[in-house]
């Protein structure tokens, strides 16, 4: 009774840190969104200054043109750090992590998928000669002992 009473406490916990966790990335979220909108702001008013700096000296169409190729610059410049980006060790040794304990859990799930039918089969043979009690412990011992000396 106590165990089930703690594990509704721990789930209840659980839920409610989820659940401010989950408030805390929504408010994170819009704030960001908000920063962006004003950065972007920024960024195009940044535009207009440059223009009409530019635009005495060298006349509006160079100033458009200077304008496009440095907004051209930056954007491949940037692309070209996307698409380079890789993978660093810790997330390549997660991803190897991660496959190697799903390959156990399928080994494993596999295994004991077998091992009723199996024992069942084992006790039904010796059964009656060493009685099924003692039959099936034998067997199931057998069985652990082989599985578990497998694994290390």
């Amino acid at each position: 009774m106590r165990a089930v009473e703690l594990a509704r406490v721990a789930a209840q916990a659980e839920k409610l840190h989820l659940q401010c966790m989950a408030q805390r990335q929504l408010r994170r979220a819009v704030f960001g969104a908000g920063a962006a909108v004003f950065g972007l702001g920024l960024l195009c008013w940044a535009q207009v200054i440059v223009f009409f700096a530019l635009e005495r000296p060298i006349g509006a169409i160079w100033a458009s043109l200077v304008l496009i190729v440095l907004n051209l610059l930056a954007a491949l410049i940037l692309a070209g750090v996307a698409v380079k980006s890789v993978p660093g060790p810790v997330e390549r040794e997660a991803a190897e992590v991660r496959q190697e304990a799903l390959g156990q859990m399928k080994q494993a799930a596999a295994t004991a998928a077998l091992v009723a039918p199996i024992g069942r089969f084992v006790v039904r043979r010796t059964g009656r000669r060493l009685g099924n009690k003692r039959a099936t412990a034998l067997s199931l011992a057998a069985m652990a002992a082989r599985y578990l000396g497998s694994r290390s």
